[in-house]
């Protein structure tokens, strides 16, 4: 590989799963090896933001379809046990290219309208005020203030009392589960999501955990069709199970497969754009300041934490045929990864993409993907971070961080653990 030696070790730690900065290493490979093979993941690294917004726009030499491919890899004895695995999470629409994605996402369109996301504005305001309340009261109950003089100075965790709640109970709730019903649903996700993520060593396991995590929510989810086929109600499985298009309606298994997407893309990429965007303001005190300033910056500025650090640092496209990218041949079966999160930093599209600029206008990044694979939440997400930064710096406007270094959970994706924080609750408006 043709980086600078000092970034060798880097690399062995980024296709662990273990590179806490990844953007160093991102900035070598664009420079010297932009379609760069990466022997251990035994799939193409790809880092410029033009080849990887082709890599992810519809083209018939690539697929976006990775359950087959991921499951293909395992034992054939195990292969056939991974059978329901194999159906259920192969039914997501953005597994799916043209025809069959364009029918998908023309029926799921019906469902997940404008007006929906907009009815869901004032709910999701009441959960950030709820959440912000709830860790007020369990602060003080279970004695997690210090007191400094006349401050009270509460210690919390962003990502358990807040980024993570949020996304879950909204999702929930516009999916019409019932709050008693929930508790499961979180490692639900985390189960079939870590699965889909596709490079563990040890994805036998993995493969069990999400089939058994596919399984139990399959048949959640089916008494709930049942129950809303016989008795709509105004959330998004009853208009998921009535939609109709000329006669064509989403088959039980494409019904789960939607849901179960909404679930894991609904829940993960939001906690990550709130946390990774919490975290990258706290560094970088005077952005704080401007966010303070100028409220009306802060949908600029949720547009600038998506592209400084990615919650979705990669998306994945397997090869249908023989073709060139760049200098590289591109071999019929092999894997790509488009780094998300090296694009966004790509001084070809970006000025200063190292740097957080809250009042940033040029920012076409592409956390939300592009083309017809393009995001079906982005809107819900960039309205819960418009709402969750918002009420944050009006309510929590002394936020500091307690840690350097956030702990990360082993994955490319690098996802916070946990983010702890403190503020100061006479200051909470």
């Amino acid at each position: 590989m043709s980086v600078n030696n000092n970034l060798h070790d880097q690399y062995d730690l980024f296709w662990q799963g273990l590179l806490i900065d990844p953007y160093p290493l991102y900035h070598q490979l664009r420079s010297y090896d932009p379609v760069h093979w990466c022997e251990p993941l035994n799939t193409w690294i790809i880092t410029r933001y033009s080849d990887v917004n082709f890599v992810i726009q519809h083209d018939p030499r690539l697929t976006s379809e990775r359950v087959n491919p991921l499951i293909d890899r395992l034992p054939p004895a195990v292969q056939t046990e991974m059978q329901p695995l194999r159906e259920h999470l192969g039914a997501w629409m953005q597994h799916y290219e043209p025809p069959e994605h364009t029918r998908l996402r023309s029926l799921v369109s019906k469902a997940f309208t404008s007006h929906m996301l907009d009815a869901q504005r004032t709910r999701t305001q009441e959960i950030v005020d709820d959440l912000i309340d709830s860790v007020k009261i369990n602060s003080t109950k279970n004695l997690r203030t210090i007191r400094n003089g006349s401050n009270s100075e509460v210690h919390i965790d962003v990502i358990r009392d807040f980024a993570s709640p949020l996304p879950m109970t909204l999702i929930t709730e516009m999916l019409g589960v019932p709050e008693l019903d929930r508790a499961p649903f979180q490692k639900w996700t985390i189960d079939i999501a870590g699965f889909l993520a596709g490079y563990p060593s040890n994805l036998e396991d993995v493969a069990r955990c999400a089939q058994r995590s596919v399984l139990e929510l399959n048949e959640y989810l089916r008494e709930i069709f049942s129950q809303r086929r016989k008795h709509p109600e105004e959330d998004l499985i009853s208009a998921l199970v009535s939609v109709d298009d000329a006669g064509k309606k989403l088959s039980e298994v494409e019904l789960f497969g939607m849901c179960v997407f909404l679930l894991v893309a609904g829940h993960h990429t939001t906690t990550g754009m709130i946390s990774n965007g919490l975290l990258a303001l706290l560094r970088h005190p005077d952005q704080f300041q401007k966010l303070k300033d100028a409220p009306g910056l802060i949908s600029t500025a949720v547009d600038e934490f998506l592209r400084y650090d990615s919650p979705l640092q990669f998306l994945s496209r397997y090869s249908t045929q023989d073709f060139h990218l760049g200098d590289k041949l591109i071999r019929q079966g092999q894997k790509i990864w488009a780094m998300l999160g090296a694009a966004n930093r790509d001084p070809e599209y970006f000025t200063d993409p190292d740097r957080l600029n809250v009042e940033r206008k040029k920012n076409r990044h592409l956390a939300f993907g592009f083309g017809i694979h393009f995001c079906l939440g982005a809107s819900l997400a960039r309205m819960e971070g418009d709402i969750a930064f918002s009420t944050l710096l009006r309510r929590l406007p002394d936020l500091k961080l307690t840690e350097v270094s956030p702990e990360r959970a082993i994955s490319i994706n690098r996802p916070l653990k946990s983010l702890n924080v403190t503020f100061n609750m006479k200051n909470d408006t």
